[in-house]
């Protein structure tokens, strides 16, 4: 992976493919591995960037607190050390969450959006509860003994029953976090701010997508995000959770290429913004 310093914290990146750029932002508690079905897809004919954010994966660990603008700061020092002014932001969950804000505060910034299993409200005051709850629980034993917990509520009934080996693989990656690092980005997401009262602002396409058996974040939060984008479709998958790029991978990517095509070839001076960073030789025009 490449990494790149931000405010003293590491943030890491792999890119693939050319064409126009899209971005990958994961879930809470994931990693760009998140992605690992998509991203061979989709750099057949994209520039795939995918990022973990701070307090995952590659990246470096949260020593203060932060808010989900701060990871839409992280993700656009990727961009930009990358030459990419206007990319298409694919965010699953907390991904998708960032992503909402970079059109809301960065719309320079964003050539489309793809949405999956996610939310723009504020966070429900039960959910706090539990939450708050939990994190005493990890503070206290890690984050291993929740992880049954976590996972029965990420992975739809199918995934459970039909792929469990999945499901381990999955529980495990999570397994791996920073204890201390999750706690805060835990707290970013009960802090966070509604951006309802504010999608109508966006004006770039966008496809919301979310499994049928979605429990942790259910359909209808990606029913009202699709109703107050301007220009939403919206796709179920079925026998998916709340995981649905690694639960139904092939009909998320089936999906996604179909709205990817739908969108307008973009101009080359507006993917690509001249600085320190050059384009390789035998980049094409976006870059």
């Amino acid at each position: 992976m490449s990494v790149i310093d931000h405010q003293g914290v590491a943030i890491a990146y792999e890119e693939a493919g050319t064409g126009l750029p899209i971005v990958l932002v994961h879930s809470f508690l994931g990693s760009g591995e998140i992605w690992r079905a998509q991203v061979p897809v989709l750099a057949a004919q994209h520039r795939v960037i995918n990022v973990d954010l701070r307090g995952h994966g590659g990246s470096g660990h949260l020593t203060e607190p932060f808010t989900l603008y701060d990871a839409v700061d992280d993700v656009i020092v990727v961009l930009d050390a990358l030459g990419i002014q206007r990319a298409v932001w694919c965010g699953l969950s907390m991904g998708g969450m960032v992503a909402l804000r970079a059109a809301i505060q960065h719309p320079q910034r964003v050539a489309g959006l793809i949405l999956m299993d996610t939310d723009a409200g504020a966070e429900s005051v039960w959910h706090k509860v539990k939450y708050r709850a939990m994190g005493g629980a990890v503070s206290a034993f890690g984050v291993r003994p929740l992880l049954p917990f976590v996972t029965r509520l990420m992975f739809g009934a199918a995934t459970r029953r039909d792929n469990p080996a999945l499901v381990s693989e999955t529980r495990a990656m999570m397994g791996r976090n920073h204890v201390p690092s999750a706690l805060k980005c835990l707290a970013a997401l009960m802090r966070r701010d509604s951006v309802v009262g504010r999608l109508h602002e966006i004006d770039v396409p966008a496809l919301v997508v979310v499994g049928e058996e979605d429990r942790m974040l259910p359909p209808s939060l990606s029913r009202r995000i699709q109703a107050e984008l301007p220009d939403a479709r919206l796709t179920t998958i079925p026998d998916a959770g709340h995981m649905t790029p690694i639960e139904q991978p092939e009909r998320v990517n089936a999906a996604v290429l179909a709205f990817l095509a739908t969108l307008a070839h973009p101009r080359p001076e507006d993917a690509a913004e001249p600085g320190p960073a050059k384009p390789a030789p035998g980049r094409d025009g976006y870059d």
